[in-house]
């Protein structure tokens, strides 16, 4: 399965004119932009330059795409804004207006390719692969740093787009498996002597600041006791107080089940994801990436 964040210049187009209109957070994303010599005139200018692209591509593949250091340097901008609030709104106008956008200026079109499927997280750009969901499972535009993470999480977002393909109710194992999987993430991304409770009590914490109310207390909710429930799927034998076998079973029949715990793993890797992104040590994005990238554009 290709797990690559590889979009349209369509979706950059319409997310640079959204962030140049941001009176809000224009010095963050003023002063990450000097990072790499550029200005915040700068998004005004490759929104055209994307525009341009899109323009000239959509007669001939409505569905073009273009490489995933586009959607790098995309991510890298947002993760600026990661201590401003949540990213839902935007995530939602971007879709919005690229949606829009597509059935206007595309003729007869019926769907959406998945080149403009797009979604922001936790602050991070990433591609909406499958079926089964608007928002759900995102390839992020950045990996996250740990090798066996990223493995763990890319597994996880195969799975998921699977799921899409069989009808409810689940066997038991295809969606129990979910359970498994979210509560490895959750300890590998904040390992924890005091256990792994610990580890979902901090991922909770730090995502609230990118979670609008709502979203953070559904996710509370979801997550209270998942690691009883892991642990009673992998003992099977019953512990007196405890959470059952069967009980942890019947939380994983079907996609409304188990969308919580897809969705807030998606947003504890982007904030991770985003945080990498503005570490000092990051070095994915440079002063000449916007040159590379220009190539691509047909800007010489």
């Amino acid at each position: 399965m290709d797990l690559t964040c590889e979009l349209s210049p369509l979706v950059f187009s319409e997310l640079y004119r959204l962030l140049a209109a941001d009176q809000g957070n224009v010095d963050a994303l003023a002063e990450r932009l000097h990072q790499i010599d550029l200005d915040r005139d700068w998004m005004t200018g490759a929104a055209d330059s994307y525009d341009a692209k899109w323009q000239h591509e959509r007669g001939r593949d409505a569905g073009f795409t273009l490489s995933s250091a586009h959607a790098l340097l995309a991510s890298w901008i947002l993760a600026s804004l990661r201590h401003t609030g949540s990213s839902i709104d935007l995530s939602t106008v971007l879709a919005t207006r690229v949606r829009s956008r597509y059935f206007d200026e595309v003729p007869d079109a019926t769907t959406v390719p998945p080149s403009l499927q797009s979604g922001v997280v936790a602050w991070t750009l990433g591609k909406i692969v499958g079926d089964i969901d608007q928002r759900l499972p995102l390839v992020p535009a950045h990996w996250p740093d740990d090798t066996e993470l990223s493995a763990a999480y890319r597994g996880l977002v195969e799975h998921t787009v699977h799921l899409g393909e069989i009808l409810g109710p689940w066997p038991e194992m295809v969606g129990t498996s979910t359970i498994w999987r979210g509560a490895g993430i959750a300890e590998a991304l904040r390992p924890s002597a005091a256990g792994p409770e610990q580890a979902i009590n901090t991922l909770m914490a730090e995502a609230r600041s990118v979670l609008q109310e709502y979203e953070w207390e559904q996710l509370r909710r979801h997550w209270i006791g998942f690691i009883e429930a892991r642990n009673a799927l992998t003992h099977v034998a019953p512990v007196t107080g405890k959470l059952k076998f069967t009980d942890s079973r019947d939380r994983a029949r079907n996609w409304e089940d188990v969308r919580l715990t897809v969705f807030g793993i998606t947003q504890f890797v982007c904030l991770e994801v985003s945080g990498e992104l503005t570490s000092s040590a990051s070095r994915c994005v440079r002063p000449d990436s916007w040159e590379e990238l220009t190539w691509e554009l047909g800007l010489y």
